[in-house]
């Protein structure tokens, strides 16, 4: 991935808020529409090799609130990606497990 320019000068059509599966599906779209379009993100950029375990070391940095936010009810947990990608580079990089686990036959429940 290479870095982004910061110069947002130029006028654009549409402004995506969030590199998540949603936003940059839809900048992709946009701008393959023809759409100028910028994409911002809060987060950071993480290479799949930087995120090793134990993973609750990385919660502050790449979850909004630092981990685990509740609904207003507080009967919610709710786990909010703060990365290049939103969630779905965490859930695939820190759930990934020990190549062990993969080579071992499934368990019934």
């Amino acid at each position: 991935m290479k870095p982004m320019s910061t110069d947002v000068k130029a006028p654009y059509d549409v402004i995506v808020v969030g590199s998540g599966p949603s936003g940059s599906v839809i900048a992709n779209e946009l701008t393959r529409a023809g759409v100028k379009c910028l994409m911002l993100e809060a987060g950071k950029y993480y290479p799949r090799d930087t995120l090793t375990h134990p993973e609750i070391d990385y919660y502050s940095q790449l979850y909004w609130s630092g981990g685990m936010e509740l609904d207003s009810s507080c009967k919610n947990g709710i786990m909010r990606g703060k990365a290049v990608g939103g969630g779905d580079p965490l859930t695939l990089s820190l759930s990934k497990g020990e190549k062990t686990i993969f080579q071992q036959p499934a368990k019934p429940l």
